[in-house]
């Protein structure tokens, strides 16, 4: 089937694979399905595996959308509102600079470690007797929130097929916004301590449904039980999938990796590159202003246009967030990662946009109303389509196996970092430069952003993570030489051997 030639380069012996004859994977495995069926009968326990984590991320988005609220029955200065606001924010940022560690202890683990500090802090703010309890309580559950947002992308990348890994990737952002429409909706009838008590039994709910998902099979071959990666695999694919296709690439990709320090982030191509690509997105996630709108939304409206009731009005916006995200779990892996991105952060900085020219024009705002509400409605919705899951869908998919859980803990830092510094000078901003200069700001960023994205960001949609590593690895001009020298990644042998196409060179076709 294959011979196999051994060359000295360095002082280093190097593996040749020579493919001798064709082979089918029948061959190899036996009774080998291909799980290519997107459909969701075909998928179930990795659909109910990704939903039970999306509890962990819906509790999340209520504690992103409780302040708006509850901030205008708190009778609260604005120093204190943007405390209150931006404290959630720099507790996640401590959540993410540990999550690290915890992920590596186990990506179920992560999620629930992460209720301890969650139902303290919605506890406090349900008991608060005054500010600096509520600020606690926001700081410590935000704690919480940092090590959600790096432990779910990867926990959902890591179960899910390739043929869905997009779409159950949107259900992190998904959870999100429902979370934050939820907090709008039971904010026009219960006060803020019943939002917080809402809240405390939120955390119960993810915690006991956690308990019922497997283990990532990615980190069980990290640790050495293959066996128990090969349980989960097979619980998770249904029992006519060849689960040992799988497992051997996870086995393949985690033997051929190096063990990535903090440093090497910094120097190594396979991390640098995809570090860069997701820090780009995100600094467009967060940049461009939606922690400020949606953390303020109820406030931001009503200054904005006096005339519209700014409950329903928040309300209105957070209920398209949903809709939006939703049409992205149908769309990402139908139309793709880049052209989601590059759609959405059109439409944000249009939205932003009109929204400036309406406050321009019309000072007080009254007069142009509906137009800034509906354009409130595109940047919410254009943002939930596209920068807001693909973020997370790309942190789950991008990074080398071995660097995954210090590369997703950079990101993360600084997606909490940036949306605090965002969410902390809104007051300030907005009282130098008015709605009008603050929108036209954050339009800017989308304008700059997209250029970016255009090139910089690849697309990914449809490749293996093994395929998806080795794009960010190999240089595009030394892809031929290198796969001529070194051994690949199993799948990519397979498809080579059976006449498929090259999945590297398709990879690059794709962008």
């Amino acid at each position: 089937m294959m011979s196999e030639d051994r060359l000295d380069g360095d002082g280093a012996d190097v593996l040749v694979v020579v493919p001798q004859r064709t082979v089918h994977m029948d061959e190899l495995f036996p009774g080998a399905k291909p799980l290519t069926d997107a459909s969701p009968a075909r998928h179930k326990q990795e659909i109910l595996a990704a939903c039970v984590m999306g509890l962990s991320t819906f509790s999340g988005g209520m504690l992103e959308g409780y302040i708006s609220p509850a901030l205008p029955t708190l009778l609260l200065d604005s120093l204190e509102a943007s405390w209150l606001g931006s404290l959630l924010l720099l507790g996640a940022c401590l959540g993410a600079l540990v999550s690290s560690w915890v992920i590596s202890l186990g990506r179920r683990r992560a999620v629930l470690a992460s209720a301890l500090p969650r139902i303290t802090g919605w506890i406090m703010m349900a008991a608060a007797s005054d500010v600096y309890m509520m600020y606690g309580g926001r700081f410590l559950s935000g704690v919480s929130l940092g090590i959600i947002t790096s432990a779910v992308p990867v926990y959902i990348s890591e179960v899910a097929h390739s043929s869905i890994r997009g779409a159950l990737s949107c259900v992190v952002q998904l959870g999100v916004n429902m979370g934050i429409f939820t907090m709008a909706l039971l904010g026009t009838f219960v006060g803020w301590r019943g939002l917080a008590v809402f809240g405390a039994i939120m955390v119960v709910a993810y915690f006991v449904g956690t308990l019922f998902v497997p283990n990532s099979p990615v980190w069980l071959v990290s640790v050495g039980r293959q066996d128990a990666a090969r349980d989960v695999l097979t619980h998770l694919r249904g029992p006519d999938y060849c689960v040992e296709y799988d497992l051997q690439q996870i086995i393949s990709t985690k033997v051929n990796q190096q063990t990535y320090t903090w440093k090497d982030l910094a120097r190594e191509r396979s991390c640098l590159m995809p570090l860069g690509a997701v820090g780009l997105v995100t600094v467009v996630n967060r940049c461009s202003g939606y922690n400020a709108i949606i953390t303020y939304c109820a406030t931001f409206l009503h200054q904005a246009v006096p005339a519209v009731s700014e409950y329903w009005a928040a309300a209105g916006v957070t209920l398209m967030q949903v809709v939006s995200t939703g049409l992205a779990v149908l769309l990402v892996d139908r139309l793709g990662r880049r052209k989601l991105l590059m759609a959405s952060i059109t439409a944000m900085g249009i939205g932003l946009a009109t929204i400036a020219i309406c406050e321009a024009a019309v000072p007080s705002g009254a007069g142009g109303s509906w137009v800034a509400v509906l354009a409130a409605v595109v940047y919410v919705s254009a943002y939930s389509l596209g920068v807001g899951p693909i973020t997370w869908v790309l942190v789950g998919e991008t990074f080398p196996q071995a660097a995954r859980e210090k590369a997703t803990a950079v990101i993360a830092v600084l997606n909490w970092f940036l949306a605090f510094i965002i969410t902390k000078t809104y007051f300030s901003l907005e009282a130098v430069a008015g709605i009008a200069g603050t929108c036209s700001l954050y339009a800017s960023v989308c304008v700059v952003g997209l250029i970016l994205v255009y090139f910089l960001v690849p697309e990914t949609k449809g490749h293996s993570l093994s395929e998806i590593e080795a794009y960010f690895t190999y240089s595009r001009h030394s892809w031929k030489g290198i796969k001529s020298k070194h051994s690949v990644a199993l799948n990519s042998i397979l498809e080579q051997e059976t006449g498929g196409s090259d999945s590297y060179s398709t990879f690059q076709a794709s962008e």
